[in-house]
């Protein structure tokens, strides 16, 4: 059997002694000498936002820069960032490519256990604390760093604040770079399963992937972008610090949830990147202020619709917005559908962390609901005959996984390929199509093999259903298990029960005999990073997941009805396990 292949665009095969014009850092000393007064970064504290110019931020980076050299760190050392999105993330980065030290990005949500792994694994010299939702977290973890520094607006206590020190360090001169070999970042994965793996970008990675794509990604003219998504996760710090540095744009970070809408209105980014969760989110608040059926009808009207969809558009923030991306999930065909009705072509990313982010994308003009686009300019992409894993390969790809000489030969092969772990097919015009990660297939004792990730998007039209994982593992058929969105909350039992039943019956007729639901459970408690059943990027721990109600299973499957109501009380064993 032939093995399925797509090389994007064109591009000559794999291209040797290819050389990108500047580093990152590079580029962010050109926008400093061009364009000094122009601002780059803008945070927001209430009504007001605090500018500075890249010359404002040089001069930060370079004091700062002059602090982690005084602690007598040598070039290549590691420093750790822990911290929401704020104006000194990227400060702070920008100061440890100035010593050509190795940023170590970690996600401000992640739980205790991952922080003391990644800590104790990456060998961070310097770790740099910014403001954490759960400051607890902090003090609770136990790790040995020789040096902990709070950022501005840090509310962890009791550190070395940066606020107090920095102006006992006078800005290191000149315009020190790094090396394109050099290592840029070690980015630990979220981690579905088992403890996180730390890959390793260096700084030709991330300048190669930027100069190859900057015309495909409209990093042209007056650019605007907007940091929400955790920076710790490889395609927010792309979309947003690589973009940004690339075409000399502006960053605007938001402040928290509530003000999150706010915030954006005020960006107006001309790139938005949002994982599905934020278009389901946008979608009910829309229709919160007006039913699906009523602005449908308004924009069959001639005259009304050019108004209503700038309307919306404005009322999201994303009225200059002309490029709009997704990833991370599978996107609903629906919410294509309603968005791209209202002028939102999204285009959805398929970019995993071991490539910078960049695998495929849909190119403008050719959406494709249900694919993730053809392969980025350069990128080689495989399908293998027999597992139907996909495998690639591109200058921008990792060179190893930190520490795990193992888990590096086994995901890239003698000839260069990398092995996602994903499986997947190309439609006949090279659009590829994701079928989830191979370890998800479970096994029924029928011995007939279930991929959960084919049946769990069928579920995405029940909007009471805010998250669910099927599982089978030595049953007889699949079960899903559900928790509530915050409609779905709302709703009286017997309604969730009648469109539970509605949806099941729905799915189970497009599902071959040994994938159909047999059962659907709705859970009193939702998953989160905290209880351990979901990863800092939000996506669910299915091994968890069944670890945790494997216990409670078989009385579920014994209930006469289709649609199981589980009880606070049946779960409340568990969390005495939590605490």
């Amino acid at each position: 059997m032939k093995e399925a292949s797509h090389t994007s665009d064109s591009v000559p095969n794999f291209i040797e002694g290819i050389k990108p014009k500047e580093t990152l850092l590079g580029k962010f000393y050109k926008w400093e000498r061009e364009r000094p007064e122009s601002v780059y970064l803008r945070q927001p504290y209430g009504q007001k936002w605090k500018e500075m110019t890249f010359a404002e931020v040089g001069k930060e980076a370079r004091r700062m820069a002059a602090y982690f050299a005084s602690l007598g760190l040598k070039r290549g050392d590691h420093i750790g960032i822990i911290a929401k999105n704020h104006a000194y993330w990227i400060i702070a980065d920008l100061a440890i490519m100035m010593g050509g030290y190795v940023s170590v990005p970690i996600y401000p949500n992640i739980s205790r256990k991952q922080l003391e792994y990644i800590i104790r694994d990456s060998d961070i010299k310097l770790l740099l604390v910014g403001k954490l939702e759960n400051w607890k977290l902090f003090y609770d973890a136990q790790f040995a760093v020789k040096h902990i520094l709070a950022l501005p607006d840090s509310n962890i206590m009791g550190l070395e604040n940066w606020e107090r020190i920095r102006n006992n360090y006078s800005p290191i001169e000149g315009y020190p770079n790094v090396d394109f070999d050099d290592l840029f970042t070690v980015i630990y994965t979220s981690g579905t399963t088992g403890n996180p793996k730390g890959v390793k970008l260096t700084h030709f990675a991330v300048a190669i992937c930027l100069e190859v794509n900057r015309s495909l990604l409209e990093l042209e003219g007056e650019c605007r972008f907007f940091s929400y998504l955790p920076l710790a996760h490889s395609a927010e710090r792309a979309a947003v610090e690589a973009f940004s540095l690339e075409s000399g744009g502006t960053v605007s970070f938001f402040e928290h949830r509530e003000t999150f809408l706010r915030n954006l209105r005020e960006a107006a980014p001309t790139h938005f990147l949002a994982v599905p969760a934020v278009w389901q989110s946008f979608y009910e608040g829309i229709v919160r202020k007006m039913p699906a059926s009523r602005l449908k009808m308004l924009l069959k009207i001639p005259l009304l619709n050019r108004l209503v969809k700038k309307k919306i558009r404005q009322g999201l923030g994303l009225h200059k917005a002309h490029m709009v991306i997704t990833g991370a999930a599978p996107m609903p065909a629906n919410l294509h559908r309603f968005f791209g009705e209202l002028g939102l072509e999204i285009q959805e990313v398929y970019g995993i962390t071991e490539m910078a982010a960049a695998v495929c994308i849909h190119r403008k003009g050719d959406v494709r609901p249900g694919t993730v686009g053809k392969p980025f300019p350069m990128v080689q992409l495989r399908i293998d005959p027999h597992s139907r894993e996909i495998v690639v390969k591109a200058p921008w790809m990792f060179i190893g996984y930190y520490r795990d000489s193992r888990k590096t030969a086994e995901a890239i092969d003698a000839e260069g390929w990398y092995h996602t772990g994903d499986r997947g097919h190309l439609t006949e015009d090279g659009h590829l199509v994701l079928e989830g990660r191979l370890s998800d297939e479970f096994k029924t004792v029928r011995g007939l093999f279930v991929n959960p990730n084919v049946i769990e998007p069928l579920f995405a039209l029940n909007e009471n259903i805010g998250q669910v994982c099927v599982i089978g593992e030595g049953l007889l058929k699949p079960v899903a298990l559900v928790t509530l969105s915050e409609k779905g909350q709302k709703e009286p039992d017997v309604v969730l029960k009648v469109g539970m039943e509605v949806t099941m019956n729905r799915i189970n007729g497009e599902l071959s005999d040994v994938e159909q639901i047999e059962k659907v459970i709705i859970l009193p408690e939702a998953w989160t990073v905290e209880n351990g059943l979901l990863t800092p990027t939000m996506k669910i721990r299915r091994k968890a997941i069944y670890a945790r109600y494997a216990a409670l299973l078989p009385t579920w499957l014994n209930h006469p009805e289709k649609v199981v109501f589980v009880s606070k009380e049946e779960l409340s064993h568990l969390h005495e396990k939590d605490e």
